[in-house]
């Protein structure tokens, strides 16, 4: 079964609705953490700074940025620890489906995502740990991250994008 994360308030897009078929799976849980203390204000909107990994089996699968020359930001630690993340705060453990797959085929899974996330990769908007949850969790499960957990940075990406089209000002 695995470690058992102490959760805090929902945000309520996290409400999912799982068949009887899928119930029969592995469960599979989004792992949030707070990345900035004014989270506490603004997740209840919606929004925030959030580092997340995927948990299952026991294990929770993450992606962070580092600037060893083509070594990979994927990791694999124990659940609801982010001691290995400055700052860091775990916010809650959030079901998001059930997967098929043993845990010798999840392991098999994660390891073919290693050279599409490497390290020195790692970009903050279009390239973040919530990508990579995004993706695995839609290859174990076939269902989507909660859209709260990486709104900020696409709507940072899309400014980003936005002004960079209009050019210089002046």
């Amino acid at each position: 079964m695995g470690t058992v994360c102490t959760t805090r308030e929902k945000h309520p897009e996290d409400e999912v609705q799982f068949t009887e078929e899928e119930k029969k799976g592995e469960p599979v849980y989004l792992n949030v953490y707070d990345l900035m203390g004014l989270n506490a204000t603004t997740h209840p909107l919606g929004i925030g700074v959030y580092h997340t990994g995927v948990q299952v089996y026991g294990r929770e699968y993450s992606y962070a940025g580092h600037y060893t020359t083509e070594s990979t930001g994927l990791r694999c630690s124990k659940p609801c620890d982010a001691s290995w993340l400055h700052d860091a705060v775990f916010r809650e453990h959030v079901l998001v489906g059930y997967t098929k797959f043993s845990a010798d085929e999840v392991n098999a899974k994660f390891d073919a995502l290693k050279d599409d996330f490497l390290g020195p990769d790692y970009n903050v908007l279009d390239r973040n740990c919530n990508h990579f949850t995004a993706r695995f969790i839609k290859i174990l499960t076939r269902r989507h991250l909660p859209a709260y957990v990486n709104r900020i940075m696409n709507i940072a990406e899309k400014d980003t994008y936005r002004r960079a089209s209009e050019g210089p000002s002046g």
